[in-house]
């Protein structure tokens, strides 16, 4: 196992360490004894708060509902120590705490109504719970070392796993978890693990960034996205008339953080080693299969991109700018690639800012004087007179939101 992981401020989310092994089939006694061993109770996640009004009955969710979304899913962690997830109300902006236990490094991604929280480094597992009261619905292995990074749902029946240390991208049920195939990536990395970042759906074929480091965490070569069908769940050839299946090349390298998307186009942040201005963002076009190049560098944001989120016309980034003490604000830009300018103040260690179906910014700050989620209006003016407390220090990937 990988004992070296980089070694990062705690204003970013570590780009995973894992078990560079081959995925080997578990059966479901073993997983939830996996599970077990890191910390979950394989039947149930803590809820110490009454629940939300909801269904009767077993729970269960819709991945593919259009329901609104009334509140936000928010996860805190502290990396040495089980995380937490409270629920914020979109209107009234009332904290509810402790809805839910996760791992000490979490990240949560919401489809319909159904909402996903991705278990990484230590833990390997999937919890999917029910939106309306965020009970839990079922608690899955991914396999021991795989290190899962992303989920992306294709349809009621079928989700993608990005896992970071596997050389193959999983295809479960995204509600049991039963696995349903594997795409081997290992090609773009020499045989190894290319450290699967993120995977997002962008119309009928899904991206997945792919880091492509060394043993110490050094990237070798610039970033890729792999390209997938997911009608035949197949890797897409860029370029048939060279040997192999090719992958989009990316302008830097070490893509990190989630892939976003916008109608027709998949958006990636580069990072490189963290310490120089040597990444980027740039736009995927996965039917032109072409990358466009760096739309705005690291040299214009001034610092490197942790995290993206996209609303309407405009795009917010959260950039670090420092690491000792850990230093990160939030820039806006506009989706045609303007210059960024800073959003919400320089001050505090903003390292998250998602876009809410209101168009409000919902910023994770963890900061010890601020600590928490703050909200602004789209202006940049902040609506909350203090950071709302989410019991633990907000984690990047950590805001979603959900009916």
């Amino acid at each position: 196992m990988k004992t070296l992981c980089l070694a990062l401020a705690a204003s970013i989310t570590l780009a995973g360490c894992g078990d560079n092994q081959d995925d080997k089939p578990i059966d479901a006694a073993t997983a939830d004894a996996r599970i077990a061993d890191a910390g979950f109770d394989t039947g149930a996640v803590i809820d110490a708060q009454p629940p939300d009004s909801g269904p009767v009955g077993p729970p269960t969710c819709d991945p593919m509902s259009t329901a609104r979304a009334t509140k936000a899913i928010v996860l805190g962690a502290d990396f040495g120590s089980p995380g937490t997830l409270a629920s914020i109300d979109l209107t009234t902006r009332a904290v509810t705490l402790n809805r839910a236990t996760v791992s000490s490094d979490p990240v949560v991604r919401v489809f319909g109504t159904c909402v996903f929280i991705i278990n990484r480094f230590g833990a390997d597992n999937i919890q999917v719970l029910r939106a309306s009261d965020l009970m839990l619905i079922k608690q899955y292995s991914t396999g021991a070392g795989s290190n899962p990074h992303d989920l992306a749902v294709i349809s009621a029946q079928k989700a993608y796993i990005a896992r970071y240390g596997s050389r193959a991208l999983q295809i479960v049920h995204p509600l049991t978890g039963a696995e349903l195939g594997t795409i081997d990536l290992s090609g773009f990395d020499s045989g190894q693990p290319p450290e699967m970042e993120s995977v997002v759906l962008v119309g009928s074929r899904a991206l997945v960034t792919m880091e492509r480091l060394d043993a110490n965490f050094s990237p070798q070569g610039n970033g890729l996205v792999a390209l997938i069908d997911t009608s035949t769940d197949t890797l897409i050839d860029r370029d048939p008339g060279t040997g192999g299946i090719q992958a989009v090349l990316l302008s830097r390298q070490n893509p990190f953080g989630v892939a976003r998307s916008t109608t027709g186009l998949g958006w990636v942040s580069t990072v490189g080693d963290f310490f120089s201005t040597t990444g980027c963002v740039e736009t995927i076009d996965p039917i032109g299969m072409t990358a466009s190049g760096c739309i705005i560098t690291q040299e214009q944001f001034g610092g490197s991109v942790n995290s993206l989120s996209l609303g309407g016309t405009a795009g917010y980034a959260s950039v670090t700018t420092g690491f000792s003490p850990p230093r990160s604000h939030v820039v806006r830009f506009t989706l045609g690639g303007a210059s960024p300018t800073p959003f919400g103040g320089t001050d505090s260690n903003k390292i998250e800012a998602q876009v809410a179906p209101d168009e409000t910014v919902w910023v994770a700050d963890t900061a010890t004087s601020s600590r928490g989620i703050r909200v602004f209006a789209p202006s940049g003016i902040e609506l909350t007179s203090a950071p709302l407390d989410i019991g633990k220090p907000p984690v990047t990937g950590g805001i979603g939101f959900s009916p």
